[in-house]
Order: C-alpha cells, then structure tokens, then sequence
C-alpha cells in the first residue's frame, strides 16, 4: 500500500455563497433607501415611481437615508471586490515528502497579495478543536503558540469539523486536543 505524503484541502476565505448573498441583498436595500432619500427631496423622478410613499421628509429621514444608502453602496462594492479578488482563498497543505506545513492565502492586490507561511512539521504540537464561543481548529505549535487553521463558519456541522481535526491529526500522527 502506497502511504499519502501530502494533504491538502481548499480554505474558501471570502468566496462563499453567503457573503455573495448578502452582498446582493445590501446593495439592492442600498438602492431602494437611495431612491427614497432621492424622492424625499422633492425631485421629480417620473411618474411611474409611485411605489415609494411620499410621506418622508427629507430633513432628517431622507437625509439619514440617503446617508445609509451610500454606506451600503460601499459596503456592496467591497463585498463584490472581495469576491471577485478571492480575498482569504487558499489552502492548508501537510507535507511528509518536505517536513513542512505550508499555510496559503490570497490577500489584498499590491506586493504582499501571496500570503504563505511554512512551518516545519516537527514543530508542531498538537492539533486543538475549540467548540465554543467559536467552531475553529487550531495547529498548536511548541512554545504555546496556536496558529488558526479554519475560522468559524467554515463547517456547518460539529461532526465535519471533527472529522477534519481527525483527519490532520492521524495524517501527521500527532495528538488531537479538545478544549
């Protein structure tokens, strides 16, 4: 039987579907609160908007509302842009053919995009398994030194998370910690 030298496995970051969700659903709230705060400031817009009630003043409401909308607008366009950039994308690989762990992300554009941090696969400790207050698994390096494999969110169920602990843990022949 031949034995598995490397295991590797993708990290999303920020290339989910819920952030693409609500990117979607700020960006078109951000709309609807922009054409409100635009109406309530007594402009005429055309007479096929008679969705919008016309009992918003513009000072404060239509004000704050339009301030909001912008806000939202922004925050829609870096969820976009974080998306499309694949910001936190990357993987986690275990290497016995090398005695390494090699930890990948991708970044924000400019020099520093490539983020890879490589540790010696004798330096490494444990693997921890945290439940609470967040879903997280840890590579517990020597001198007390935790290192974040997969942030919260990333598993849905407990049971996949332990199954992914377990996995590192027999792959590196290392003990598994439960806090």
């Amino acid at each position: 039987m031949k034995e598995i030298l490397i295991y590797r496995y993708k990290v999303l970051g920020f290339q989910r579907f819920s952030n693409l969700f609500w990117a979607i659903f700020i960006f078109v709230s951000s709309l609807n609160f922009l054409i409100i705060s635009y109406k309530s400031y007594q402009i005429n817009i055309g007479n096929n908007f008679e969705l919008i009630d016309n009992s918003v003043l513009f000072f404060p409401q239509g004000l704050l509302m339009g301030f909001y909308s912008l806000l939202g607008l922004l925050f829609s366009i870096f969820s976009f842009t974080s998306h499309l950039l694949r910001l936190g994308y990357g993987f986690n690989e275990f290497n016995k053919k090398e005695n390494i762990v090699r930890l990948f992300r991708w970044g924000f554009p400019g020099l520093n995009r490539r983020i890879q941090i490589c540790y010696s696969i004798e330096d490494v400790k444990s693997i921890k398994v945290n439940y609470y207050p967040e879903r997280t698994i840890y590579l517990s390096l020597k001198g007390n030194f935790d290192i974040m494999l997969i942030r919260k969110g990333f598993f849905e169920s407990i049971p996949l998370l332990e199954k992914q602990a377990i996995n590192i843990a027999e792959f590196l022949k290392i003990p598994l910690v439960y806090e």
